[in-house]
């Protein structure tokens, strides 16, 4: 957030929808902060406390994170690396952060995955409180290009991931 004519020593806070939101950094005339867990994506009131004054609310749009894939697994502790490549139709799993709050029940309608630039079947998005992301099973497409690494890419409604590579032995 930008805000002009901050003395040098003020004290800072910024409330998103009323609640107090804790700064990262304050930098000249650029104050950051970080949105606390469990706010929703959508339309909210940012204002700040500077000293004793208030400042007008900004309405501010908050988007959800983009999806990141933590990893690319054939079976329990089954890594898919250098070591174990990918095999076409072949049952994969992606371990999967940003789909949803830990623990949420994500609809598999909403979530798709490409390797290479192929849709992927997949087949089920599972939570497990025990880990703040998700588990993503989908079938790796024989029509999937084998010919050098291919990247993984995770969306969900309008966001998507960046590819996480993985490489994919030839069929025989």
């Amino acid at each position: 957030v930008q805000m002009r004519n901050l003395p040098a020593d003020a004290a800072i806070s910024l409330f998103l929808g009323g609640i107090p939101v804790p700064l990262t950094s304050v930098a000249g005339d650029h104050v950051t902060f970080r949105v606390p867990p469990g706010i929703a994506s959508g339309l909210y009131l940012l204002s700040a406390q500077v000293g004793s004054d208030f400042s007008l609310p900004s309405l501010v749009f908050l988007e959800a994170p983009p999806p990141i894939i933590g990893g690319v697994f054939a079976g329990l502790g089954v890594s898919i690396s250098g070591l174990r490549m990918a095999h076409p139709g072949e049952t994969l799993w992606l371990y999967v952060t940003g789909l949803g709050d830990p623990g949420a029940t994500v609809d598999k309608e909403r979530v798709r995955v490409q390797v290479g630039g192929v849709d992927q079947t997949v087949f089920n998005v599972t939570s497990n409180l025990d880990l703040p992301g998700h588990w993503v099973s989908f079938k790796l497409s024989p029509d999937t290009s084998t010919d050098q690494p291919q990247p993984v890419r995770v969306y969900i409604d309008s966001h998507y991931s960046d590819g996480f590579y993985i490489l994919i032995q030839p069929a025989n």
